[in-house]
């Protein structure tokens, strides 16, 4: 995966190492470097880099962050809603399970909680990926930082929709990928789509990305391009 700093517009050299493993950066546009790192098992990455500017000067530069890479959920049916109304039913009634406990706390693939229910770790697994891939095609999203016990609200519904708009019209997308849905928010159908979009915008750039290759001073697109 590939993570990024922004330095002072004089540094030259950023390296060191991320996660103990030794590791340079290369600048880019502006006052950014950027570097390749394996994936961290925790998605956590410890940085400690040493910056060095014009005239030589150098300084340190120590930081730890959190990194979740985007996961999507756009499979949604009615078969998901269906069996949470099922569960829903038998909680209530006092008949639900251990086993069925267990899969309305952590889903079948333990991965996301019940498809067919949004709860707050979807919010904010797609506001992670709305941030994440914000940032990858330069889109000017806004971000809300979420608690456990946080109801969410209207605006919050209405700042998602306007945040996948504005990633939907900075990059490509593909000819099926569908629009950013209206409020409310209040099927399944919709959710599926925002996730889409999401996952289009995110799968299109890396597969661009990773189709670029250089050649000298020369930088070329393998064929890979357009075959998305």
């Amino acid at each position: 995966m590939q993570i990024s700093i922004n330095v002072g517009s004089d540094i030259m050299y950023v390296g060191g190492t991320v996660n103990g493993i030794e590791t340079l950066f290369e600048g880019i546009a502006g006052h950014t470097f950027t570097a390749d790192v394996a994936q961290s098992s925790d998605d956590k990455y410890v940085l400690e880099l040493q910056l060095v500017d014009e005239a030589g000067n150098t300084s340190e530069y120590k930081d730890t962050f959190e990194y979740i890479l985007p996961f999507f959920v756009y499979d949604r049916t009615q078969e998901d809603v269906d069996r949470v109304k099922e569960l829903n039913r038998k909680y209530l009634k006092g008949t639900i399970t251990e086993e069925e406990k267990q899969e309305w706390n952590t889903g079948i693939n333990g991965k996301v909680g019940l498809k067919g229910a949004l709860s707050l770790s979807d919010i904010k697994r797609i506001e992670n990926n709305v941030k994440v891939i914000g940032e990858l095609v330069a889109a000017a999203v806004s971000i809300r930082e979420w608690n456990y016990g946080d109801i969410p609200r209207v605006s919050d519904y209405a700042r998602i929709c306007s945040n996948v708009q504005k990633i939907r019209s900075a990059f490509i997308t593909h000819s099926d990928t569908p629009e950013v849905p209206k409020q409310p928010l209040n099927t399944y159908q919709k959710w599926n789509d925002i996730e889409k979009i999401l996952h289009d915008v995110y799968y299109i750039y890396v597969r661009l990305k990773n189709s670029y290759y250089y050649c000298g001073t020369e930088m070329y697109a393998g064929e890979g391009i357009g075959d998305l």
